[in-house]
């Protein structure tokens, strides 16, 4: 009897000691994990959220803009981005409500405001950082009616785009990855007007967005155009002309 109550206990303290090392092993096997790929794992996966609610943000200003030339028939030049009274976006005169993207009255839509972690680690923050941005004057090659030297050409061609400008790097390229492009394309010149002015429904030969017909992704800038290199934008095609 004695015995056996010996076998017994040596047989739980077997247990006990292969649950300990069992223990031990997956402490170590997940410490490791974290040191190494699991944090960039979980990275990765929130830079692709990031660039799927861009991607969706884009497309659903677009969508509404189509609908407010449709069903209240505004015209390209009446669609406004005011969202606030005194901002950048406001016309002169002021554009009908019907005609405003994120209005009551108009497109309905909320404005996204840029989430802090969409964007670059640049100090001071540049001009533009933080806020989705409606650009004058600017043609996207090979998109509408425009073509190559559409931005210098004389010809009312220019589109309606929006940019989140300094974005990070690696929410640009899982952007890409989602539209199928493997690298991140560089802007060969000014994307953008160098003073950042606002479209209120006007258009005029300025800049142009050389991407290569594509009408939504995410690119680099170039030598010490606007932006300059080292820096990612995000953009969206809104009204091709």
């Amino acid at each position: 009897m004695k015995q056996a109550r010996k076998n017994e206990a040596g047989g739980v303290l077997i247990i006990i000691l292969v649950a300990v090392a069992l223990f031990a092993a997956l402490s170590y096997t997940v410490s490791s994990m974290m040191r190494s790929g699991s944090p960039d794992h979980i990275s990765v996966e929130k830079s692709k959220l990031s660039g799927s609610q861009m991607l969706d943000f884009g497309r659903q200003v677009r969508r509404v803009i189509q609908d407010l030339r449709i069903s209240n028939g505004c015209t390209t030049e009446e669609i406004s981005f005011t969202s606030e009274s005194g901002d950048d976006y406001e016309h002169t005169p002021a554009a009908a409500d019907t005609c405003k993207v994120f209005h009551s009255d108009g497109g309905a839509i909320s404005y996204l405001p840029p989430v802090k972690e969409w964007l670059a680690k640049i100090s001071p923050a540049p001009a533009l950082q933080g806020t989705w941005y409606f650009p004058a004057n600017v043609c996207a090659e090979d998109v509408g009616s425009g073509a190559a030297g559409c931005g210098s050409d004389g010809t009312d061609n220019e589109d309606v785009i929006m940019i989140l400008p300094y974005i990070s790097e690696q929410i640009c390229e899982q952007i890409n990855k989602q539209l199928g492009l493997t690298a991140i394309p560089t802007e060969t010149g000014d994307a953008w007007p160098s003073g950042g002015d606002a479209y209120v429904g006007s258009f005029a030969n300025d800049t142009e967005l050389n991407q290569g017909g594509r009408q939504q992704g995410c690119f680099q800038g170039s030598g010490s155009n606007t932006p300059p290199s080292g820096t990612y934008h995000f953009y969206q095609v809104l009204v091709p002309r």
